[in-house]
């Protein structure tokens, strides 16, 4: 495994099962307290599994940033799964999109405008255009069947409100229409799925770790300059999460290479 982790074993294995082209499930809801491992996993360990053992493509969506658009998410993933040879239909909506007309207002007009007008229409022209190039990523996806394509939607409890909605209740609505996509929805709070894919989906908790021989062995592989004792007090002083443990002993007491759990 070339990122460690603390007893994750369990989550690695339903990942596999995710990843068969058999597979009875497409989607995967993975959720747990903060500092349980789950930003590791996909963003780390799931993404090398997917390229390395399935020769799939990849992306990974950070969704930490509340101030990102619903079309910065889906212009990203586009770029991350081969960009505009990949995605023929939805670049030209995108460029369109840039590239409309702007109308300009003046005088008394523009202020009332600016005021009471232009924020909404803009609103509502972007909802638009997001709803039309889902659409046009999502057919154009539909074409790129060569191989598995994995999407990963990290820390979903941080989106705003209504990219959150638009995700679970129109993207992902019709990405779980394609037989070869894999999609992995992690957070501490991951929304229920979808009725449209709810039968495809599967659920993994996280809870903490507390057995004290998976510290030892991680600081073992990692090379941490500790000894046994000292890794079981630092597990309980950290309530068994292996995010904090990791966080402090990684930069603490290991090499600079070592990866993070």
């Amino acid at each position: 495994m070339p990122h460690p982790t603390i007893n994750r074993q369990d989550s690695i294995e339903i990942f596999h099962q995710l990843m068969q082209s058999d597979s009875q499930f497409r989607v995967l809801r993975l959720f747990g307290e903060s500092k349980m491992g789950k930003s590791h996993l996909v963003t780390k360990v799931f993404p090398a599994l997917a390229l390395d053992t399935y020769g799939a493509r990849c992306a990974v969506l950070d969704l930490r940033n509340p101030t990102q658009s619903n079309l910065d998410i889906l212009h990203l993933a586009c770029g991350l799964l081969g960009g505009d040879v990949c995605f023929p239909t939805y670049t030209a909506g995108y460029r369109e999109w840039r590239n409309r007309p702007q109308v300009e207002v003046k005088g008394l007009t523009a202020v009332f405008a600016a005021t009471f007008i232009r924020p909404q229409g803009e609103a509502s022209e972007t909802s638009k255009a997001a709803r039309d190039l889902t659409l046009q990523f999502t057919a154009d996806l539909r074409h790129l069947n060569d191989g598995l394509v994995l999407l990963l939607f990290d820390t979903l409890e941080q989106a705003a409100e209504d990219t959150r909605s638009w995700l679970t209740d129109m993207l992902l609505v019709h990405l779980a229409q394609h037989t070869h996509v894999r999609l992995v929805l992690a957070g501490c709070l991951v929304p229920e799925a979808h009725g449209s894919y709810a039968s495809i989906c599967q659920a993994d908790h996280l809870p903490p770790v507390e057995e004290d021989e998976e510290y030892i062995d991680f600081c073992h592989r990692i090379g941490a300059e500790l000894a046994d004792q000292s890794i079981r007090d630092l597990a309980r002083a950290f309530s068994y999460k292996p995010g904090l443990f990791v966080d402090h002993v990684v930069p603490t007491f290991a090499g600079q290479e070592a990866s993070r759990g």
